[in-house]
């Protein structure tokens, strides 16, 4: 058990596909998954382990925003050793996508402090699992759905007023809004561990097109169906290749976190007070250079 997830650790497996919505797993569980079982309702977030093609795969769900998805992809990375972890869910277009598109996260841009606050990390930016990308575009591949690849703005607001995202468009080419992705990208680097992201269009910022929620979930059915016929096995493979480059570059991430505290620690104790974290603007202005990426 961890503090917001009751399973025994058996109960979850090595890859974990993480909606946002706890009805959504149930979907997942009755029409994909052999032999399902719940394995989770603290506070309603149902999630459930089964078997595809005897594979043993668990559904969880991570709520809604950074901080929630936050929460449960570390417990479930850090206390249930979960391996790899494939958000599946919707975004909202910035760009020319139509309905339904299917985009595959390079890497998620942010305006959320989950990062420094977690960790210290000091980018807007983070890059999902390469090794594990590849293996979504491979299958891809193989099953003929065609998709998108690109970077997504992550954001902690949903209602956000005067939103500019032609201007986020043009400073991170990103092609839509979501909510979730840059925490579990965090929280994968952070513990060495696998994360990616795949999205669907459900609507976009240049037209009043949508989807209905019936749409929705029926359109997910290719999401869902990529994120289970991904071959994991290769996934290890290629990580094996690149072990020695992983673990120097989880060592340098973490030595950036450590100067980045270090720094932080020998200014004046007044800061905090000035520092709004509710603030965007200060934010913007006195925690972070938005020239400074990670390279995508």
């Amino acid at each position: 058990m961890s503090v917001h997830i009751e399973s025994n650790k058996d109960d979850i497996a090595e890859t974990v596909l993480m909606p946002g919505d706890p009805k959504r797993c149930e979907y997942i569980a009755r029409k994909f998954l052999a032999n399902a079982k719940l394995i989770n309702n603290v506070r309603g977030m149902t999630g459930y382990t089964g078997y595809y093609k005897s594979k043993k795969i668990t559904v969880f769900p991570s709520g809604m925003g950074n901080p929630s998805m936050g929460i449960y992809s570390y417990e479930l990375f850090k206390d249930y050793d979960v391996n790899n972890i494939i958000r599946i869910g919707t975004m909202g277009a910035y760009t020319n996508l139509n309905l339904k598109d299917i985009i595959l996260v390079t890497s998620s841009v942010t305006n959320s402090n989950y990062g420094k606050f977690l960790c210290n990390y000091p980018n807007i930016n983070i890059n999902g699992s390469i090794e594990l990308n590849n293996a979504i575009e491979e299958t891809a591949t193989k099953m003929n759905i065609k998709i998108n690849k690109g970077n997504i703005y992550s954001s902690d607001v949903f209602y956000e007023q005067n939103n500019d995202f032609k201007d986020k468009v043009s400073k991170y080419s990103v092609l839509g809004v979501e909510m979730e992705s840059f925490a579990l990208f965090t929280n994968a680097k952070l513990l060495s561990k696998r994360a990616s992201t795949i999205l669907m269009v459900s609507d976009s910022f240049l037209s009043s097109d949508k989807l209905s929620s019936l749409e929705r979930e029926q359109g997910l059915d290719n999401l869902i169906t990529l994120a289970l016929e991904n071959d994991i096995e290769t996934v290890k493979v290629a990580c094996a290749d690149v072990k020695t480059k992983t673990n120097k570059a989880n060592s340098k991430f973490l030595i950036n976190a450590i100067n980045y505290a270090k720094k932080r620690s020998k200014k004046s104790s007044h800061v905090r007070s000035e520092f709004n974290p509710r603030s965007f603007n200060n934010f913007e202005a006195k925690e972070y250079n938005y020239s400074k990426l990670e390279s995508m």
